[in-house]
């Protein structure tokens, strides 16, 4: 036992000692372990009024699974993440949790759960909890009661040990004081499932690279909250936009927009930045996006591309749309330089999936990238990752393209040993010959007037004969 009730008293386990037993902490009394090792004790009763401080400079430090009542993590070292305090199971806080600058309580996959009577106090954004699991922190937002606004409550938390991005609550309901929990997450995703993990697309067009995870307790509870996120210069896409930087809500299996333009724009062009959105009765996964239209236009679910017998059939679904205009399908040799296929109009603004299809009648044997490229109503563009579509040795028909040409032109077909560019009225005026026949060969007909022009190509099959407009 550590102290009495009416005699508090203080122990300190120095570094690589330790002790074994059970340890009790009475009122008032301060215990301090500053062992890396796994500890032979094991905790008892902890007073509410009690404090047990974790301390060492450069060593990691085990935190034990048990019901505290005032809580100090310190020590400090440059890199942070020899310093960690880990949490090794669930754990729960009556008291204050305090956190020193250059020190992290980690979280893993074990929620920390602050009592109604407990609170969290740091002095620097190199003190925080980190959330780099499962594990939550979870903090009481009480009600409004007879003012307008309860009280903010912040939750310092990030992703890493170099990565502060808190969150703050204050609800505006007076109905009920209700537990909320926080974790961040690094990346924005298209989608996630009911435990909140990602399961979609990578989002990288003008948003924050976080995800911040906001739940209830109790959802059944009546809730409207004023939130505000926080994240630094470096952790946006390069296309970022701050003064029209906004909160987005992942909600009904989509993301949704944020129209109210008096809460755009950051508190600051250089970092960290800041900001806010109000009137959140549900709460899911939030990022933070500068596009008017929010962190996706479209919730795109799958991007398929196969060949269906002599063509290659793209296909696309949406799990939601919101101001979408078409979709383009663009094919690549490289998979670096695209061309357009054709175009689908797209369903507008809808929260319901959408099936789309556009088939490429004329596929070249030899291996191509597909993509789709999202065009919104205001002229924005995105596209979605390239699919590689393996090339076939079976005989078909030639392929030229692009066509029209303003002079380089790809020519595909089986087993080729000659190509031969002619007039229309069938003077030869370029030809290629090859020792050994290809399926794949480029012609250059930059020197030519414009017209229309004949490509004869001997295959093993025999000759065939296409047609090219050169512009």
């Amino acid at each position: 036992m550590v102290g009495t009730a009416t005699s508090p008293a203080t122990l300190k386990i120095a570094y690589n000692k330790n002790i074994s037993g059970t340890i009790d902490v009475a009122a008032g009394s301060y215990f301090t372990h500053n062992q890396a090792k796994s500890p032979a004790f094991t905790f008892g009763s902890l007073a509410t009024t009690s404090t047990v401080e974790y301390t060492t400079t450069g060593t990691k430090i085990p935190v034990q699974a048990t019901q505290y009542g005032n809580l100090t993590i310190s020590g400090s070292n440059a890199d942070r993440s020899l310093n960690a305090r880990t949490l090794t199971g669930p754990t729960l806080l009556a008291g204050n949790l305090s956190i020193a600058p250059g020190s992290n309580l980690v979280l893993g996959n074990y929620d920390l759960t602050i009592l109604s009577s407990g609170s969290i106090t740091t002095s620097s954004a190199t003190g925080y909890v980190v959330t780099n699991g499962t594990g939550r922190l979870r903090l009481q937002v009480p009600r409004a009661g007879t003012s307008a606004m309860g009280p903010v409550v912040g939750f310092p938390v990030g992703s890493s040990y170099t990565s502060y991005t808190p969150v703050s609550l204050q609800q505006t309901t007076s109905v009920s004081d209700d537990v909320f929990e926080a974790r961040v997450l690094d990346g924005v995703s298209t989608a996630y499932n009911a435990s909140y993990s990602p399961t979609g697309s990578a989002v990288l067009y003008q948003n924050a690279l976080k995800t911040w995870l906001i739940s209830k307790e109790v959802p059944a509870n009546a809730s409207n909250v004023t939130m505000t996120l926080q994240w630094n210069a470096g952790e946006t896409t390069a296309d970022f936009v701050p003064a029209t930087a906004h909160i987005n809500h992942y909600t009904g299996g989509a993301w949704d927009t944020n129209t109210n333009a008096s809460e755009w724009g950051v508190g600051s062009t250089t970092g960290p930045y800041v900001v806010t959105r109000s009137g959140i009765t549900s709460f899911s996964p939030f990022a933070v996006s500068s596009r008017a239209n929010g962190v996706l236009p479209v919730v795109l679910t799958s991007f398929t591309a196969q060949r269906t017998g002599s063509a290659v059939r793209c296909a696309w679904t949406t799990a939601s749309e919101a101001n979408s205009r078409s979709f383009s399908v663009e094919r690549s040799l490289d998979g670096e330089s695209f061309s357009t296929l054709g175009s689908v109009a797209a369903a507008g603004t809808s929260a319901q999936a959408h099936s789309y299809s556009l088939f490429d009648g004329q596929p070249v044997p030899a291996t191509a990238y597909y993509r789709l490229r999202q065009t919104d109503r205001d002229g924005t563009e995105t596209y979605s990752p390239s699919v590689a579509v393996a090339g076939t040795t079976t005989a078909s028909p030639g392929t030229l393209a692009p066509n029209p040409t303003a002079g380089p032109l790809d020519v595909w077909a089986a087993q080729v040993s000659q190509a031969e560019v002619l007039t229309i009225l069938g003077v030869p005026v370029l030809t290629q010959q090859f020792s050994t026949p290809t399926q794949h060969t480029s012609l250059d007909l930059s020197s030519l007037p414009t017209g229309l022009y004949l490509v004869r190509l001997t295959t093993a099959q025999g000759q065939q004969v296409l047609r090219v407009t050169k512009y």
